[in-house]
């Protein structure tokens, strides 16, 4: 049977200096060790990390220090293991999962193979090499070197950047995600395995899940291709069902030809259990195990996990998932960190469930970053988050040579091959804003490179998964690429006027920006130099800065920080204080959020309340952090979030109550779950000092599954601004379905009360109150002098006078001290926790 085994233990690492290829003398010297100092490693492991693993370098995620990594990608490296074949085996086969980018690769001495593309693995059969005792090498070119050995013709001068002759991520090269200048990562980040081939192998599974229109019956499509087998073979492929039951199971013989065999069969699945995108139902998955078998026995085996959903687009991006509409709530996902591209389960489970608590039921995969292991699919059908796959390309222009186009190709048949039987995947797209790109800097030129999405990825997803949209670029429809009207859009409106901005079809990407935590800037900048005396926060039109230079050093400079600065007028000047900046930067990110956010949700102006919804969904640019840096993401580089993420978190609140405040208050519900939702709407007019009711209207709602409703327009008569307005969704019981609260003035007209806080400790967290109205409260942890970790359900909420809020702890720490505490008061509350449960941890 075949047996796959990773190479993990025992790998040396040697820096190569000098460009070009190995002569033979350096493969022998390098493959007996004589060639200076080597660092040991276990693989999956990229260059800087081992480095950093044995002090050769400062951690350059650390202020100021990545420029002093820029060597590591500007020479040669060398990777040298030892194996021995555990067993004999007709073939042997050597398979890299992952491998940044170019690469030489020599066994016992011998060259025998290329690497060129870090978004395809490499496999080939090593039997004829093999020795006893067998030494393999792996020589990894500097990236930037190579590139400029390339062929450039003069044409794509100023239009396709050198480093994207290279099949690697363009931000690799660049400070976009964070790191500066840039760090481009080097070496093996994922599996290495040896396997082991005696009879015949499965090489291709191609696994298909259809529906039947009255989902009374699921079929699993099996296309197989191998190699190997003598005549008589057959394949078996089988389902069990979520509770590991069978439930069906069809043997066929295979079908032999000159380079293999082929088997195609079909297992039928009586009544299935539907998969859900997150918030409508569960994710129920099956499991498909396919066999190889001869007379000898099995061969090999593969198994598959797959989810029955019937997934239709009515217009463009107005998606159904088995019967019912589902809108897309979600964010850009990007490189979860920069140093080194290798996968890491802890962090990625981390995010996913901050993913899960902000309310989100999409990701969208942004083409920028590095490839995606197949275990992030595997958790997305496992948490029913649609995902929005885009091949691996951004801004702008790229080679329309042959042999970059079929590279190309490669990549998007392994991609989509690999990965199609995940219902997790919503569609697939052709990439990140070439269309838009080449618009912006080169307006009426053909664009280079656009054959790739117009032509080799459409006809890739024609032919292997036509069930599946396929959008040729993000953004692209309309008058022009960025047409917010027709296709799917990303906002510039902080640069630019976007007509149709108000009521997008999609916004793909949406930003603003703010600071991480106090207790993450000061982790990251040097203390010294933290925050300068008399430092104010003051702008005007021609000096000033809301943020220190110490603090400018982490973004992408003025001209990408000021205009994405959003409402710090609505804010008291409270600049003068690091704790006074981030808050007023975070307030000002938090009310972008909400009040466009729940605009997108409405999906319609008031003067067509009646008329369907305009917007069929919203990706917030961008979720998490590569580096340490300012700028649009809510969830920071140590996995903190900040206060736009609970801004995000309200606004993506499955029902959603928005108040919308304009000549007239108007109250919208909005229900994007999978039940229609009845109750009564409550308005209040509340006193911010003693809570009370000041005016109160009510009436009866019913809100059908996927509708926006404009639901009262109160009649309420002239009112102080002064008075807390307050809306709440209640059930035939009396239970809070939803609920909001807001000022019709902006924050720096308001006098709010110093309010005093309690705090009290329950099993899974803690409940805060208050006596008057606390604005903005903020929860904070401390486990031992540890501030990080603790993650909280809720936070930077407001509270009514008298009010409680019970709010989990997610995080790591089991026990600590938690301190409340509204901006707006000098007044906190500490209380030690001790939870009974960490099932929940994030």
């Amino acid at each position: 049977m075949k047996l796959s085994r990773p190479l993990t233990t025992g790998w040396l690492i040697q820096q190569r200096h000098g460009h070009g290829p190995l002569t033979a003398a350096e493969v022998q010297a390098i493959s007996q060790h004589s060639t200076g100092e080597w660092l040991t490693a276990d693989m999956p492991a990229q260059v800087h990390e081992v480095l950093l693993a044995h002090s050769r370098i400062t951690d350059p995620a650390e202020y100021g220090q990545a420029a002093a990594c820029l060597w590591v990608s500007e020479t040669d490296w060398v990777y040298v293991v030892h194996f021995t074949p555990e067993r004999a085996a007709s073939q042997l086969f050597l398979h890299f999962h992952g491998l940044d980018t170019v690469v030489d690769l020599y066994l016992n001495g011998i060259h025998f193979g290329w690497h060129e593309d870090i978004y395809l693995p490499f496999r080939r059969e090593i039997t004829c090499l093999l020795c006893e005792e067998n030494i393999l090498l792996c020589h990894f070119h500097a990236p930037k070197a190579y590139a400029a050995t390339l062929p450039y013709p003069a044409e794509w001068e100023g239009r396709v950047a050198r480093n994207r002759l290279l099949r690697k991520p363009h931000e690799d090269f660049n400070d976009f995600n964070g790191v500066k200048p840039y760090l481009t990562p080097i070496g093996i980040f994922a599996d290495v395995c040896l396997e082991y081939v005696d009879a015949g192998e499965i090489s291709k599974l191609d696994c298909t899940a259809e529906l039947a229109p009255a989902y009374d019956q699921g079929t699993v499509h099996l296309r197989v291709c191998g190699t190997g087998c003598a005549k008589g073979g057959i394949l078996q492929g089988m389902v069990t069902d979520p509770d590991g039951e069978s439930v069906e199971s069809v043997s066929v013989p295979l079908t032999l030809g000159e380079s293999g065999w082929q088997a195609d069969c079909r297992i039928a699945v009586a009544n299935p259990l539907l998969w859900w995108p997150r918030g409508y139902g569960a994710q129920p998955l099956y499991t498909v195990t396919v066999q190889l078998k001869t007379s000898a026995g099995v061969q090999d085996i593969t198994t598959r996990e797959i989810g029955f959903r019937d997934l239709r687009m009515r217009t463009l991006f107005d998606f159904t998932v088995n019967g019912v509409p589902v809108k897309l709530w979600g964010a850009n996902f990007t490189p979860m960190q920069g140093i080194s591209h290798c996968w890491d389960v802890a962090r990625a489970e981390k995010t996913l469930n901050l993913v899960e608590n902000a309310h989100m039921n999409t990701l969208r995969m942004w083409g920028p970053g590095a490839p995606y292991p197949e275990s992030f699919f595997v958790e997305a059908d496992r948490r029913g988050l649609l995902l929005w796959a885009e091949f691996f390309h951004t801004w702008g222009e790229y080679p329309d040579t042959p042999a970059y186009q079929e590279l190309c190709r490669q990549e998007a048949v392994h991609y989509v091959r690999t990965l199609k039987h995940h219902p997790s995947i919503l569609l697939w797209c052709g990439g990140n804003e070439h269309q838009m790109g080449a618009e912006m800097g080169h307006p009426g030129a053909p664009v280079l490179g656009s054959v790739l999405y117009d032509t080799v990825y459409r006809e890739v997803c024609a032919q292997l998964d036509p069930q599946r949209y396929y959008h040729p670029n993000s953004p692209s429809g309309g008058a022009f690429a960025n047409d917010p009207r027709v296709g799917d859009s990303h906002s510039y409106t902080h640069t630019w006027f976007v007509p149709g901005e108000a009521y997008p079809v999609l916004f793909t990407e949406n930003t603003r920006m703010s600071t991480p935590l106090l207790k993450t800037l000061r982790r990251v900048i040097p203390p010294e130099i933290f925050w300068p005396e008399g430092f104010t926060g003051q702008v005007t039109c021609s000096t000033g800065s809301p943020i220190p230079d110490s603090w400018s050093y982490l973004t992408l400079g003025k001209n990408l920080v000021y205009p994405r600065l959003a409402y710090l007028e609505l804010c008291y000047d409270i600049g003068g204080t690091p704790e006074g900046a981030i808050y007023r930067l975070g307030a000002g990110h938090s009310r972008y959020i909400r009040q466009y956010v729940e605009r997108y949700r409405r999906g319609k102006p008031v003067q067509d309340a009646e008329g369907p919804r305009r917007c069929m969904g919203h990706y917030l640019w961008k979720l998490n952090s590569t580096w340490p840096m300012i700028y649009s993401d809510v969830i920071d580089y140590f996995l903190e979030p900040n206060m736009a993420y609970y801004a995000l978190r309200r606004a993506y609140s499955p029902v959603l109550l928005s108040i919308e405040i304009a000549d007239l208050i108007h109250l919208w519900l909005v229900n994007d779950t999978a039940e229609a939702i009845a109750g009564e709407l409550y308005f209040h007019l509340v006193d911010m000092h003693t809570g009370e009711r000041a005016y109160t209207q009510a009436c009866h709602v019913e809100i059908p599954i996927g509708a926006s409703v404009l639901s009262m327009t109160p009649d309420v008569p002239m009112f102080s601004r002064q008075l807390i307005l307050l809306a709440e969704l209640r059930d035939a019981n009396g239970h809070l379905l939803a609920r909001s609260s807001d000022f019709a003035a902006m924050e720096r007209q308001l006098a709010f009360p110093e309010a005093r806080l309690t705090l009290e400790a329950t099993a899974n967290g803690v409940t805060v109150g208050t006596d008057t109205f606390a604005r903005c409260v903020e929860l904070t942890g401390d486990a031992d002098g540890n501030a990080f970790g603790w993650f909280f359900e809720d936070n930077f909420f407001d509270l009514l006078p008298g009010e409680t809020h019970a709010v989990r702890i997610l995080g790591c720490h089991d026990t600590g001290l938690v301190t409340a505490k509204s901006f707006y008061s000098p007044w906190g509350a500490t209380k030690p926790v001790a939870r009974q449960s960490t099932s929940s941890e994030v």
